[in-house]
């Protein structure tokens, strides 16, 4: 697009929705910090707010929430090689669990999606 500044944001109206465009190819990037920022703002807009919060919010620690009718199933993979101990809150019910994923593995734990209470888990949930 000719006069488009290259470092700024584009956001359009669309229908009921926006078309929210970068110019600069942030996937491409060395870090994943503007991906996610861009993202994140994104998701802001659109009045999208995450089922969970992770605590501390690690990038160390990917998680997967996968909701069901009456569950969320939260799969919670370790990428580094130490144990991480987080505090997941459940924003439905706002039921909070202190856990430690162990170093590069992988650990499920299943919640009810209402109440909030621990249905299963691989690991310890405190």
């Amino acid at each position: 697009m000719k006069g488009v500044n290259p470092a700024k944001v584009l956001s359009w109206p669309l229908g009921a929705g926006r078309i929210i465009w970068s110019p600069l190819p942030l996937e491409v990037g060395d870090s994943i910090e503007p991906v996610a920022a861009f993202y994140r703002s994104a998701l802001m807009q659109a009045g999208i707010s995450p089922g969970f919060r992770l605590v501390p919010d690690t990038p160390a620690l990917l998680v997967l929430p996968s909701v069901f009718e009456n569950a969320v199933l939260y799969t919670l993979v370790s990428e580094v090689d130490r144990d991480i101990p987080v505090t997941l809150v459940h924003r439905d019910s706002r039921s909070r669990f202190m856990l430690t994923v162990p170093a590069e593995r992988t650990a499920l734990f299943l919640v009810n999606r209402k109440s909030g209470r621990l249905i299963a888990s691989t690991l310890p949930v405190r």
